[in-house]
C-alpha cells in the first residue's frame, strides 16, 4: 500500500515500530527537558546559597563593626571619666597642699598615679582599635 510517501509505514508492524520510535523520541525529549530543568534549579539553588552566605558574611561584619564601635565608645566614655577624676583629684591635691596635709597629699598623688596609668592603658587600647586618642 503505497501512499506516495516513501517514509510512510506499509504494514501494521511498521506502524507499531513507528509508534514505538515516536514514543522513545518523546520519552527522550521529556528526559532532556527534565535534565535541563534540574540543571537550572540546581544553578538557582547554588546562587541562592551563595547569596545567603554573602548576606551572612555581611551581617557578621556589621555585627563585628557594631561591637567594635561599642567597645570604642565605652573606652572613650571611660577615658572621659578618668580625665574628670584626674581634674577633681588635682583640685583636692591643691586643697590638701594649702592645708599642709601630708597624709592626704600622698593618698591623692597615689590616686593620680593610678589614674594616669589607666589613662595610658585606655589611650593605648584606643590606638590599637584605630581610634584617635585625643
Amino acid at each position: 500500500m503505497l501512499t506516495g510517501n516513501p517514509f510512510a509505514p506499509d504494514s501494521a508492524s511498521d506502524w507499531w515500530n513507528f509508534a514505538a520510535n515516536v514514543f522513545i523520541g518523546l520519552v527522550t525529549l521529556l528526559a532532556l527537558i527534565v535534565a535541563i530543568r534540574d540543571s537550572v534549579l540546581a544553578n538557582r539553588r547554588a546562587r541562592a546559597a551563595e547569596e545567603q552566605t554573602a548576606y551572612a558574611r555581611a551581617a557578621e561584619a556589621a555585627a563585628q563593626h557594631t561591637l567594635a564601635t561599642r567597645a570604642e565608645r565605652s573606652l572613650r566614655n571611660e577615658l572621659q571619666q578618668v580625665l574628670a577624676d584626674q581634674e577633681k583629684n588635682r583640685y583636692w591635691l591643691q586643697v590638701a597642699e594649702s592645708y599642709g596635709d601630708a597624709l592626704r597629699i600622698g593618698q591623692i598623688e597615689a590616686t593620680l598615679a593610678g589614674l594616669a596609668m589607666r589613662e595610658a592603658e585606655i589611650r593605648e587600647d584606643l590606638y590599637e582599635e584605630g581610634g584617635e586618642t585625643s
